[in-house]
């Protein structure tokens, strides 16, 4: 028997919307979620978590991110091309980076250093961490 559109309908649903737990829970069933700063009609994580997270309210993953735990990976960008992946947890109130290349080693360019430091203190900052 062939699976229909309405078949798949029910299978997607039925595992990606469930009974509301707690925030933790959530993201380990989940597996990710993707955080997005843009707000229209509001962020991408507090449209997901809203109706997975019992009293979930916007902002919470933040708010809570330092005890839950999670990583956050991210592609290593430069200039016109991926050079490599970013891994970045907290842990003891801390930004904690591992990054890795594509090729054997990063760009040996001085404005590399500089911007990813940049960009390393945007991350602390948003997620209300001091640099």
């Amino acid at each position: 028997m062939p699976i229909t559109l309405d078949d798949l309908r029910c299978f997607v649903v039925a595992r990606s919307l469930f009974t509301p737990t707690t925030l933790k829970c959530a993201l380990h069933r989940l597996g990710f979620v993707q955080a997005d700063p843009i707000r229209a009609p509001a962020r991408a994580q507090d449209l997901t978590l809203r109706h997975r997270v019992k009293d979930y309210r916007a902002g919470d993953l933040e708010r809570r991110y330092s005890e839950l735990g999670v990583e956050e990976d991210l592609p290593l960008l430069w200039r016109d091309r991926v050079i490599g992946w970013g891994n970045l947890s907290v842990k003891n109130g801390e930004l904690q980076s591992e990054l890795g290349d594509v090729e054997s080693h990063p760009p040996r360019d001085r404005a590399f250093k500089r911007e990813l430091e940049v960009e390393l203190d945007r991350m602390r900052a948003f997620l209300g961490l001091e640099s």
